[in-house]
């Protein structure tokens, strides 16, 4: 990622770049916390297989942030939200 990149100070890093893809998160953040309707949809993110209940425990989904573990394997961890306002997190290492 370019953050990591900054970070580890990679020739390849360049400022610009991050900032522009920062720019880009914040703006559609701000989109996403006032639009409706096709606006929404345009910025919404899509799950990569259908949800749907389970049980009596609704949960909500908050964000998903990648993962890399201590032996190089990548994948990602998404939060939820409990109606009661518990946090959890699932899990999808490769």
């Amino acid at each position: 990622t370019l953050l990591r990149a900054a970070r580890t100070g990679d020739p390849s890093y360049r400022t610009a770049d991050l900032v522009t893809a920062l720019a880009e998160l914040l703006g559609t953040a701000r989109r996403v916390g006032t639009a409706s309707g096709a606006e929404l949809a345009a910025v919404s993110g899509r799950a990569r297989r259908p949800y749907g209940p389970d049980g009596s425990l609704r949960l909500y989904g908050l964000f998903t942030e990648p993962v890399v573990t201590d032996s190089g394997h990548g994948g990602v961890r998404t939060w939820v939200a409990g109606g009661d306002g518990r946090l959890f997190t699932v899990g999808d290492v490769a």
